[in-house]
């Protein structure tokens, strides 16, 4: 009973702060610049070839971009196991006359 009201209470407080995101977008391609911010977190991102490279007080997350030619969506909240990464897919809208 002890055990539950304890996780019950770590769980309230976890989900009580902001969560915070890594977004933007990425490109094996070093000459195409990385646009990359975090929200409501005070993280340091970094790239080194393939690898993004983000930093808290306490803790280090890698990424490896994936090798193609393509620009990928990227998002990431922190604390998680896993960063989402997808091919940047542009809609052409054609008016209508």
């Amino acid at each position: 009973m002890f055990d539950a009201i304890v996780l019950s209470t770590w769980l309230a407080v976890q989900n009580t702060e902001t969560p915070c995101f890594i977004l933007g977008e990425v490109s094996s391609s070093q000459q195409q610049g990385d646009d990359l911010a975090s929200t409501n977190c005070p993280i340091h991102i970094k790239r080194e070839g393939q690898t993004v490279t983000m930093t808290s007080p306490k803790w280090m997350v890698q990424v490896q971009i994936p090798e193609d030619q393509a620009t990928h969506k990227f998002v990431y909240q922190w604390g998680q196991s896993e960063a989402q990464i997808a091919v940047m897919e542009y809609l052409s809208v054609i008016p209508l006359h």
